[in-house]
């Protein structure tokens, strides 16, 4: 487990979890009360700055299974808070991960990314003001959660997602 830690003004992707052995699992992961933060370059308005920079605050690779994220807040990452990626919608695929109870804003992409994951559950969190990866697509905001290349059994029951109002001057 991981727990009470705080990760920040790293260049990079501060905590990346993934297995490249083929049959390699990580099992039984906990992420608890962690503060991830300025990490990578979040110049919202400087035009030479990367449109998916990808430095997200926690990454989730292939081969994950039984993962939970609780209790953490993310902020000013310069890709989501925490981003899901299997890259495949195989047996390697990454399963059954909640994300529950954490607090995510005015990251570059959003707080929570979902690609190529199955039985994921996203629960209790509070998410806000994160921000679009392209200029002028949608306005200055986007939602705070996406789910991208065969996400399956992907449950989302947020406590606060304020992104939509923001985005619409609620």
């Amino acid at each position: 487990s991981l727990r009470h830690c705080e990760m920040h003004n790293v260049r990079a992707t501060p905590i990346m979890v993934d297995s490249w052995t083929s049959g390699a699992w990580n099992s039984d992961l906990v992420l608890w009360d962690n503060l991830v933060h300025d990490n990578g370059s979040v110049a919202w308005d400087d035009p030479n700055q990367s449109l998916d920079p990808d430095n997200h605050g926690i990454s989730l690779g292939m081969r994950q299974e039984r993962i939970w994220v609780l209790d953490s807040t993310f902020y000013h990452n310069a890709g989501n808070g925490i981003q899901i990626n299997s890259g495949t919608s195989g047996a390697d695929r990454s399963h059954h991960i909640y994300f529950g109870r954490n607090t995510g804003y005015q990251n570059r992409q959003c707080t929570f990314g979902c690609k190529q994951a199955a039985d994921v559950v996203v629960s209790q969190n509070t998410l806000y003001d994160d921000r679009a990866r392209e200029v002028n697509v949608n306005g200055p905001y986007q939602s705070a959660i996406f789910t991208q290349y065969w996400p399956e059994r992907v449950r989302v029951k947020c406590k606060t997602d304020k992104s939509l109002a923001i985005a619409h001057d609620l």
